[in-house]
This record gives structure tokens, C-alpha cells and sequence, in this order.
């Protein structure tokens, strides 16, 4: 019998009917089961690992309380080449700021006026002592008459007189000899010391030394150089204290204390953070200047490659007492908010810890800190920005090192900044970055 759908398509729905639909569902909810368990996975967060930062152990070093100052540079020696008598400039022999060495000639006046004046004054002394010759042979000529009543005692007397006279002005004549040779040696100017030239001030040819006094040129010597600087009452007497406490075998009744120890001083410029240039107190005023409240004292420093010039300013350090062992930390790891300079810790847990800190003076690059760490704390150096308070983080040392028990506060005077008729202030309260 023929089938009635042969050569007939027959519907999908067909196939699907309620029991083969039944036996599909399980297989198709696995599948669904499994994407949505993978999706899941996927998605999955995972914490990142914790930051790492570097960390190093505060530096100990011996350090001297300081006291700063503003200064001002001054040359040793400083003179003025003026014209000591009147005349043509006839020569120059230097060049505008060269360095001359002490005795070189830098001008020529012209000296022919000068010699023919020296030339006068000799004639002057020959013609005076031929008139001591003759008063003299006069005067015994007539000594010899009066012992045989030849002449007259009133002649020997005259004789005697006119002998004197001579003699005077022969004195006289060599003074003025004297004179013209002093006058003639001026006429050629010479360096008093080795030193700096200024430019020429007067050119060949000019007419110098007239009523007033003509200046050739200046000489300068900045090798060495002082630096003078003001210090506070309160300051002085700070040190003064230091000074009793520290050094009790000083005598205070005999000479000061410059003079008995030396004592050094440091010199930074005003485009320079590190104080390079040493030198030494060679000069303090022995009153307070009631005007200003302050006492001036002068450094002299060595300066042979003439790198510090007079007339800069300059800040200067001053070295107060015996060292002690202090921490100091680097400027970097240092920050700064409402409660004033802090630095990040990270403790046993390498969990970052605030600390706020009481930060002294400035060595080189770093500071001394006096309240607010131990020896054995781990300081943030790098990676500051990534250490939040309270985080976890991955701590890699600096360098090698171990932790240190000892260093201490540097003091309440450790670094002092002073200016002529102002009280002196700490540099150090305000730290690296809050000034």
C-alpha cells in the first residue's frame, strides 16, 4: 500500500515531539551549565600582589651643632693706583684684568721734569759742600791767627758760624736730592701685591696728577678672601653657653676663643646647597653694636681658584661644639601635611606606618631627623607615591645594612639662621619640603 507522504517533505516539528524534546533538555542544560560556570571563572577577580618599595635604615653620623648666617665677601687687599705726581701718562703695561704678581710695573709719567730735578738738586748739594770746604779752611785759617794775635776772635767766631751754615745746607741740598728721587720713582707705579687688575682709568697721554688726586686703576687680591658676617645677641650668647659647656679648660680672661683653637667655618653661594668652601674665624668685633643688636665676625677662606668673588653674598655655617652621633635621613623620603613633616615606616608586618618628625639641619643631601624615629625603623626612600598609610607592601633594601641603636637628637640649637638686626631662627623646623 502506498504511503500518502511518499515524495513529500515532511515538517521539522515533526521530529519534535514531546519525548524526544524530553530527552534533550538534560544534554542542553549541561551545555548552559557549563558556559555559565566557565563565564563565572572568567570574571573571577584576583587581588594584585603588593607594591614594592624600596626602604633603607636611617644613616648615623657624627654631627656638630651650626649656626648659620647670611655674609658678604670681601677682598684681603684692595687698592687704588693713584698718582702721586703730576705728569703725561706715557705708558700702560698691563691689560684690562689681567693678574699681575707683586712689583710689576703697570704706568709710566713721564720722568724727564722728575730728572731734571733730581739733576738740580745734586748740583745744589756740590755747590753747598764746596762752601763747607772753603768755611772750614777759613775758620782754621783764623783759629791759627788768633793764638799768635793774628786775627781776631771775632773772626774765628764768624768763620766758625759760616762753617755751620754750609753744613746745614748741605744737609738741606741731600734732603732735597732725597725728594726728587722719591718724586722720580713715582713716576713709575708698580703692583704693591699679586692681584686682579681693573680696567685702566686714564689713558696715554692724559695729564695726571693734578690738584686732585687721579686714580690709575684699581688692584684687587681674592686670594685669600674674607667674609664678613653678623651674629645675634641671642645667637652669641647661645654659643658662648655651647662654647663654656664644651670646652670648660678654655680661658676666658686671656685672648678669645679664635685665638686660642681654631675654628672653622663653612661657605656655601647663593646658587650652591652644599657647603664646599672652608675656612677659618680670624677676626671678632669685641662689642655688640647696640644699633643692630648683632656682633660682626670675619672669616678668611682660601680661594686659589678666585671661584668666590668680593661683593657676593654668601651663606655661612658655623661649627659649634663636640660631634655627636645623630640620624639623618634622605630629603626624598620625606613629606609634608597639616601636621607638619612625616615620614612613611614600614614595620615588622610591612604594613606602612605615618610618622611625624621634628626635622633638624641639612648635610648634603639629607637631614637630620630629632624626634620621631628609631635607629632600627625601615624608611620609604622610593616608590612614596605607592606607599599608602595602612597598606601592605613588598620592602627591598636600599643598600646593605643593619638597623643602629645608637644616634640622638641633634639639639634644639643645632642650626640657627641669623641676619644682621633680626633674632635667630631654626632652619631646620620647617624640613625639606615645607619651607
Amino acid at each position: 500500500m502506498d504511503n500518502p507522504h511518499h515524495g513529500m517533505m515532511v515538517p521539522a516539528k515533526s521530529f519534535l515531539n514531546g519525548s524526544a524534546i524530553a530527552s534533550l533538555l538534560p544534554g542542553v542544560l549541561l551545555v548552559l551549565l557549563t558556559l555559565t560556570g566557565c563565564e563565572e571563572q572568567t570574571n573571577q577577580y584576583i587581588a594584585p600582589p603588593p607594591p614594592k618599595v624600596t626602604v633603607a635604615y636611617p644613616e648615623v653620623r657624627d654631627f656638630v651643632q651650626r649656626f648659620e648666617f647670611t655674609g658678604s665677601l670681601t677682598a684681603v687687599e684692595t687698592v687704588e693706583l693713584v698718582a702721586r705726581v703730576q705728569g703725561f701718562l706715557q705708558s700702560i703695561h698691563f691689560e684690562d684684568g689681567d693678574f699681575v704678581d707683586e712689583g710689576q710695573l703697570l704706568f709710566i709719567i713721564d720722568p724727564k721734569p722728575f730728572e731734571a730735578d733730581l739733576e738740580q738738586a745734586k748740583a745744589e748739594v756740590e755747590i753747598h759742600k764746596a762752601e763747607v770746604i772753603r768755611a772750614e779752611t777759613e775758620y782754621e785759617r783764623n783759629r791759627r791767627m788768633l793764638a799768635s794775635a793774628a786775627a781776631s776772635e771775632s773772626e774765628v767766631v764768624k768763620w766758625k758760624g759760616q762753617l755751620e751754615k754750609a753744613k746745614g745746607e748741605v744737609a738741606a741740598a741731600e734732603a732735597q736730592v732725597a725728594l726728587a728721587e722719591i718724586n722720580l720713582g713715582y713716576t713709575r707705579v708698580s703692583a704693591p701685591f699679586p692681584g686682579h687688575m681693573s680696567r685702566r682709568q686714564v689713558d696715554i697721554g692724559n695729564l695726571v696728577g693734578g690738584d686732585e688726586d687721579t686714580v690709575l686703576a684699581t688692584l684687587t687680591r681674592k686670594d685669600p678672601i674674607y667674609v664678613y658676617f653678623s651674629v645675634s645677641e641671642r645667637d652669641v650668647q647661645d654659643i658662648r653657653e655651647i662654647v663654656r659647656e664644651e670646652y670648660p679648660e678654655r680661658n676666658e680672661s686671656r685672648e678669645p676663643m679664635y685665638k686660642q683653637v681654631e675654628v672653622p667655618i663653612r661657605l656655601a653661594l647663593g646658587n650652591e646647597d652644599v657647603f664646599t668652601h672652608e675656612g677659618k674665624i680670624d677676626y671678632v668685633d669685641p662689642v655688640v653694636n647696640p644699633q643692630t643688636g648683632t656682633l660682626t665676625v670675619r672669616g678668611v677662606l682660601p680661594n686659589p681658584d678666585r671661584a668666590l668673588l668680593p661683593g657676593m653674598f654668601a651663606r655661612v655655617q658655623l661649627p659649634v661644639g663636640k660631634p655627636d652621633p645623630v640620624l639623618m635621613v634622605p630629603e626624598r623620603a620625606f613629606g609634608v601635611d597639616q601636621g607638619g613633616q612625616y615620614v612613611l615606616v614600614v614595620n615588622d608586618s610591612n604594613e606602612v606606618e605615618v610618622r611625624t618628625v621634628s626635622v633638624g639641619a641639612r648635610i648634603d643631601s639629607r637631614y637630620v631627623v630629632e624626634e620621631g624615629i628609631s635607629g632600627k625603623d625601615r624608611i620609604v626612600v622610593n616608590g612614596i607615591q605607592m606607599a599608602r598609610p595602612g597598606a601592605i607592601v613588598t620592602p627591598e633594601m636600599a643598600k646593605s645594612g643593619k638597623p643602629s641603636e645608637s644616634g640622638k637628637p641633634a639639639g634644639g640649637k643645632a642650626e640657627r639662621e641669623s641676619e644682621a638686626g633680626t633674632d635667630a631662627r631654626r632652619t631646620g623646623t620647617k624640613g625639606p619640603r615645607g619651607q
